[in-house]
């Protein structure tokens, strides 16, 4: 739709929303559609599509080959590109924020090489939703604005059948935390805290120790006093994910919450006669909380309760799991010109 609007110097513009669906999507690990990827190739080997543009020009799509464009007497042909590569993503404006329904899914085409313009190659990215009728390939709208970088919205209806295989939440976590075994958090107070995943909870005080050499000194820290506040048990990523997952009190973010217990016995008490006789050699345990997060790091410790201790823990890869994902709001350029007299 387009809208009509007047500035304070009383001159009228033509406004309209420019959809792009190149920018309205989420990205996933490719690895997670391999044998979609290599099944939608297959089947559109070998078909092409023409779209005839305002312009006069005529663009011819055959995926994973190439894209060419002609005029009506065919005496002018160029190459737009040569195929690269493909990916699979997310179509926003369908995602399913309350349930682990998957969204319905477009790829992503890349291609290089095309004839010289302003001395570069020409490129071209398709853009391949799911049709809403039964045509196996079909082009919607050419973007010429850009003359040497040409965009294509094109739907298949076998997109409607592209799933990915996603892997569980705790999976993507234990991959996580393949490279980087352990996490450490340094705080303000006395104690230090250090997280593995495959291993447990614990807490430390660093104590400085001093050398002196000839010309200079070396300051190092040791671990002085030390607790165990929970170790790993492979039966806690027995449960389904979706039994899991908490919700943030008064925000719409949620996380999966895991509990390792087992730890050192609680020796020290902040509370009177009755609250030490309650917890008076009961194990150390914690519940740590995973979210969505830039970095994989610990971003906050707290002792809810004595001997029991609450860490949080972001993981970059679980912004793109469907149970965890946070919510987008979707963005689209406005493009307003002088109205014409």
């Amino acid at each position: 739709p387009e809208y009509t609007i007047t500035d304070h110097l009383k001159k009228k513009y033509v406004c309209k929303v420019i959809p792009d669906v190149g920018k309205q999507h989420i990205e996933y690990p490719q690895s997670w559609f391999s044998s979609d990827r290599t099944a939608l190739m297959e089947k559109l080997s070998g078909v092409c599509n023409d779209f005839e543009t305002s312009t006069g020009w005529t663009y011819q799509y055959c995926p994973h080959q190439h894209i060419f464009r002609y005029k009506e007497d065919k005496t002018e042909r160029e190459l737009i590109g040569k195929f690269f590569l493909t990916s699979f993503y997310a179509l926003k404006e369908s995602r399913n924020l309350e349930g682990s329904d998957f969204d319905k899914f477009a790829a992503k085409e890349e291609y290089f090489d095309g004839n010289l313009c302003q001395g570069k190659s020409r490129r071209a990215t398709v853009f391949i939703s799911p049709c809403s009728d039964s045509e196996l390939l079909k082009v919607k709208n050419v973007d010429e604005t850009n003359e040497c970088h040409t965009q294509i919205h094109a739907c298949s209806s076998e997109m409607r059948e592209v799933q990915p295989s996603v892997p569980s939440i705790t999976e993507q976590i234990a991959h996580a935390f393949k490279k980087i075994k352990c996490l450490n958090y340094f705080g303000e107070g006395w104690w230090s805290y250090e997280f593995c995943f495959n291993k447990g909870v614990r807490q430390f005080h660093l104590v400085r120790a001093k050398e002196e050499g000839k010309n200079f000194q070396i300051h190092e820290f040791k671990v002085g006093t030390e607790y165990s506040l929970g170790e790993f048990d492979p039966a806690i990523l027995a449960t389904e994910d979706e039994k899991k997952i908490r919700q943030r009190e008064n925000e719409n973010s949620k996380f999966l919450e895991l509990e390792y217990s087992g730890g050192s016995p609680c020796e020290f008490f902040s509370g009177g006669l009755e609250e030490q006789e309650t917890i008076k050699g009961q194990a150390r345990s914690s519940t740590i909380r995973f979210h969505c997060g830039k970095n994989l790091a610990i971003d906050g410790v707290v002792e809810d309760y004595t001997c029991h201790y609450i860490f949080s823990i972001s993981v970059p890869d679980l912004c793109l799991h469907p149970l965890l994902r946070p919510s987008i709001t979707a963005v689209h350029e406005i493009q307003c010109l002088p109205e014409k007299n």
